[in-house]
């Protein structure tokens, strides 16, 4: 079976259908720096301020990389879902606490 491949004027990709447009961080009043996740963080930001993601998977989004994180954010293991693209903060998730279980607590 031979099979043919055309291509025509119009057909192509257009440039711009993978953008994916980041957001940037609020404007903050006060000018001290946001003490709560939010949209338009970058990931070193994230870091600097919860320390070491908890979990991590990483991944590629429209050709970007992207991931997914687990960061603790209070003290009484409050936990936190963020996900980046292009290590910018796109989505933020309260998790909440962990059970007090001893299976949750790696015990």
């Amino acid at each position: 079976m031979d099979r043919v491949v055309a291509r025509a004027a119009g057909r192509g990709v257009p440039a711009d259908l993978f953008v994916v447009d980041l957001p940037s961080p609020p404007e903050v009043k006060g000018g001290g720096p946001m003490s709560a996740p939010h949209l338009g963080m970058t990931a070193s930001d994230m870091e600097q301020t919860y320390g070491a993601a908890k979990f991590r998977v990483d991944y590629i989004f429209n050709g970007q990389p992207a991931s997914r994180a687990v960061f603790e954010i209070g003290p009484k293991g409050t936990f936190a879902g963020i996900t980046f693209v292009d290590s910018v903060v796109t989505e933020f998730e309260n998790l909440g606490r962990t059970p007090d279980g001893a299976p949750f607590q790696g015990l």
